[in-house]
């Protein structure tokens, strides 16, 4: 954007800091911005260190002394320069640590000498804030000076900058970015704190808002998108104590829109090179602050609060806003013009904001310097008042070759738009009364519109009229229902006001003759403008007509016929009893005809026949089953046998009846179940019966509808719901719930007691069923385990606290391949450390063996009790040798008798 017409004062100094990051400093910052990005930051964080983690670098310093230069104005911004100290490196959410002013500036009368600016656009006081998303206020959660408090970003662009001098702290914000490192839009603003005394601020006011161009309101953490939407950046100044504040607007979209502090969320651009000055000291009610287009500095005198007009009949408009920081107040502008020959106040609406337009149109009865004194006072207790002094300047002398032109269509249609210019393009600056200051503008709405340009310090408004023209309103008219193959003409209603008609059926005239369809037309009116008119719909079909009503009454009654025609639009009608209502009552038997006719020539006929019913005596013969009810034709509800006469005032036939009925009651049928109980799910088929046969048996589990066979099986575990139905006349049923509990599950696990005592053992487990459980084995035991049994079939049946039991086989092998004794046949007892001993491989399982050794001769050479497979003496003789080995222990083994030979 270009810079708009501002009148401010420029002041600079410079200070200098480095610092140092440390890796634990940078994880801080890492983890933060993943929190960040992920929406879980805890809220009111903070840094541990904020003051080292976002002290610049000496490159920080070395990068931001060359990237500004200082623009010139009337406006109170001024970019920094080679005084200015870098407040932080490259960050987001950062601040500085706790920075000492030399001076007393005093917030709703608590006097701070010591503050923290923070990369969201805000200085506080008594701590650092890293909160991105702003509050409105008042707020009781934050003591800061905000001139933008935004998601900041410098990361990608931009750098924050101040200076402190004796009186004054100057902070701007450069050029800055939004979250997460965003670069296409960029915002520059200056925060001035004075101690109330420093002239770079008009008298009595401590606190200025400075603006460049700003280009954005909220980062993509806030719910922006591309800059714009989600929470509103917030301007204004705020106590803390949810009481006392100032806020000038929450922006939260492009444009200039703006409707006051308290209003609907406003557009950034109205910031554009503004500057806002005000005095927060006070704890009470501060005093409408003010703001002109063109803005005006008006710090006492100067060329910055005064305007200059260089042409005689040039115009100028100058538009004044006060503002009451208080929302809820009503400022009121009174504006003393002095008498000054052609000045006037255009417009005057007080409010919050106040708004005023004067005009100035310059001659040589104003020549020379003039003044304009605005008294703009609020409402507050007590109230306050602020006082604005404008000169102008008219100079006769001055510029005659300054003529700005608006340029452009000057009228559009509703709901379009048309783009004004002012040229030439090459001036100092530019401001519409729109707010932009860009060359040209787009408008959507007509009214006045008007452009105030500067060219060597003067200025001069244009203005033009901008006409939003009506968009034609065409309706159909004509005929739209005739007779079948009859045309009918359609035309436009007032077809004077247009200048053009297309139909959709192709004709360019003002009127069409058609037949049957839907139709529409496109008319231009003399504006220029076109419209479609509704479709409508042309019916020329033949219309139809229906007598309704009873085709029958009672004799000395009568009866209502109703015409119903299919268009009832138009109609008039004619009955052969000669009415032409739309009704008529008859009170005779015959035929009635009437027809139906319409103003464009059609016609519709109906005829319908009634007839006379005279009383009626009857009787009738009703049975019913026992428990049921029956309704008498005059409507009494009975259920007992008996002989029951009604006198009917209306009958089936609509006549007066005496009807007797004999009614007749039927036991129902003996459907009762014979109860059983719970069966298991092995058990066998059982037959269902009930107090009477010849019934239909249903549910599930029922194999035999007929003879009621339940197979729990088939029904399978849980409860069912079986019925038992008697059909025909006066049937019954009857219903039983029959439970089928499952058998009991359980897994038996023998352990094979083998070389020992070959005896084994059974374990059972019980898996599932209702307890308690009882156990009987096949040979008599009724524990749930088998002990010392012997290799065999065992059989465990158990029974569940339901009474269903199941039975499970299992096999106990105790006597396996490794009980095996394996003898030797030759032993070589030579002392070579081989086969010197007759070794019995398996022996070991059978303790207390005993062993008996022959020779040839049948001479006993050795005998043992207990032998550990330790015979081989070396001064036996090579041969055969017979013995006899008795296996000990508890097992059943037979007696071994072998040979073994002996060589050396």
């Amino acid at each position: 954007m270009r810079n708009l017409l501002l009148a401010s004062l420029f002041v600079a100094v410079s200070f200098s800091v480095t610092a140092q990051s440390t890796s634990s400093t940078s994880n801080e910052v890492q983890s933060y911005q993943i929190m960040k990005e992920q929406g879980t930051l805890p809220t009111n964080f903070q840094f541990t260190n904020a003051a080292t983690i976002f002290a610049p670098s000496l490159k920080d310093l070395r990068e931001s002394a060359t990237n500004y230069k200082q623009s010139g104005g009337c406006g109170c911004y001024v970019a920094p320069d080679a005084t200015y100290t870098l407040a932080m490196a490259p960050n987001d959410d950062g601040s500085t640590g706790s920075l000492s002013i030399p001076f007393n500036f005093c917030l709703y009368g608590t006097n701070y000498t010591n503050l923290f600016i923070n990369n969201n656009g805000n200085v506080s006081f008594g701590t650092a804030y890293s909160t991105f998303s702003s509050s409105p206020f008042p707020s009781a959660s934050y003591v800061m000076v905000a001139p933008f408090w935004g998601d900041v970003d410098t990361r990608g662009a931009g750098t924050v900058q101040y200076k402190i001098t004796p009186t004054a702290m100057y902070v701007n914000w450069e050029g800055v970015g939004y979250y997460s490192m965003a670069v296409d839009k960029l915002n520059s603003f200056q925060l001035i704190i004075t101690d109330g005394t420093d002239p770079v601020l008009p008298p009595g006011n401590n606190i200025a808002f400075c603006y460049g161009d700003m280009q954005w309101t909220t980062g993509s953490a806030s719910g922006g998108v591309n800059g714009f939407g989600g929470t509103p950046a917030t301007v204004g100044v705020n106590k803390g104590d949810g009481v006392n504040f100032i806020q000038l607007g929450r922006f939260d979209q492009p444009g200039a829109a703006y409707d006051g502090g308290g209003g609907a969320n406003d557009g950034v651009s109205w910031l554009d090179n503004q500057s806002f000055f005000f005095n927060a000291c006070s704890g009470t009610n501060i005093a409408p602050i003010a703001n002109f287009t063109p803005a005006l500095f008006n710090g006492g005198g100067g060329a910055c609060d005064t305007l200059r007009v260089c042409g005689i009949n040039d115009t100028l408009l100058i538009s004044s806003l006060f503002l009451s920081p208080e929302i809820g107040q009503t400022t009121t502008v009174a504006i003393n013009l002095y008498g000054t020959p052609g000045f006037s106040v255009l417009t005057n609406t007080p409010g919050n904001p106040a708004n005023s337009t004067v005009q100035i149109i310059a001659s040589p009865a104003n020549a020379g310097m003039n003044t304009i004194t605005y008294t703009a006072t609020d409402d507050g207790i007590p109230a306050q008042t602020t006082i604005v002094n404008l000169n102008i300047f008219v100079d006769t002398t001055g510029l005659s070759a300054f003529n700005p032109v608006i340029t452009g269509v000057l009228d559009f249609c509703d709901g379009g738009s048309t783009t004004l210019t002012v040229s030439p393009t090459n001036f100092t600056s530019y401001i519409w009364n729109t707010g932009s200051i860009d060359t040209s503008i787009s408008v959507t709405n007509g009214g006045e519109y008007w452009v105030t340009s500067e060219l060597n310090g003067c200025f001069k408004t244009v203005m033009a009229d901008v006409v939003e023209n009506p968009l034609p309103t065409p309706a159909i008219l004509g005929a739209l229902f005739t007779c079948s193959s009859n045309p009918t003409t359609l035309y436009i209603d007032s077809a004077s006001l247009y200048t053009s008609y297309t139909w959709s059926n192709g004709s360019t005239n003002d009127s069409i003759v058609v037949l049957n369809g839907t139709y529409s037309v496109t008319v231009t009116n003399s504006f220029g403008c076109t419209a479609t008119s509704p479709s409508v719909v042309v019916v020329n079909n033949n219309p139809t007509v229906n007598i309704t009503g009873n085709a029958t009454f009672c004799q000395g009654d009568n009866t209502t016929l109703t015409a119903v025609p299919s268009i009832p639009s138009g109609a008039t009608y004619l009955w052969s009893t000669g009415s032409s209502s739309s009704f008529i009552n008859v009170s005779s038997a015959g035929n009635v005809w009437v027809t139906v006719n319409y103003n464009n020539g059609c016609f519709a006929n109906d005829t319908f026949t009634v007839a006379v019913i005279p009383t009626v005596f009857g009787s009738q013969n009703v049975s019913i089953c026992q428990g049921d009810n029956y309704t008498l034709p005059g409507g009494l509800v009975v259920n007992q046998a008996g002989i029951y006469i009604d006198t009917l005032t209306v009958s089936p036939f609509g006549c007066d009846s005496i009807v007797t009925t004999n009614l007749t009651v039927t036991p129902l049928a003996n459907a009762t179940i014979t109860a059983i109980g719970p069966k298991c799910e092995n058990n066998s088929v059982v037959t269902l019966t009930s107090a009477n046969g010849g019934g239909t048996w249903s549910g599930n589990g029922i194999t035999n509808s007929s003879t009621g066979e339940f197979n729990p099986a088939v029904a399978g575990i849980g409860q069912h719901l079986i019925t038992y139905t008697i059909g025909g006349n006066c049937g019954n049923l009857d219903t039983m719930i029959i439970t089928v509990n499952p058998v009991p599950s359980f897994s038996l696990a023998p352990i094979e007691d083998t070389c020992l005592a070959f005896r084994g053992t059974i374990f059972s487990t019980i898996i599932s069923g209702s307890p308690s459980h009882s156990y009987y084995w096949d040979r008599g035991d009724v524990t749930p385990n088998l002990y010392n049994v012997l290799s065999g079939t065992y059989t465990l049946t158990v029974t569940d606290g339901n009474n269903c039991a199941k039975s499970i086989q299992v096999f106990v092998d105790n006597m396996g391949d490794d009980c095996n004794i394996i003898a030797p046949n030759v032993i070589t007892p030579n002392g070579d450390g081989s086969n010197d001993y007759l070794v019995f491989d398996g022996l070991e399982h059978y303790p207390g063996s005993s062993l008996v050794i022959f020779n040839r001769w049948g001479n006993k050479i050795f005998e043992s009790s207990d032998y550990q497979n330790n015979w081989g003496p070396k001064d036996i003789s090579d041969g055969t040798y017979f013995y006899i080995l008795t296996p000990g222990g508890n097992m059943k083994v037979d007696i071994i008798k072998s040979t073994v030979s002996v060589l050396k």
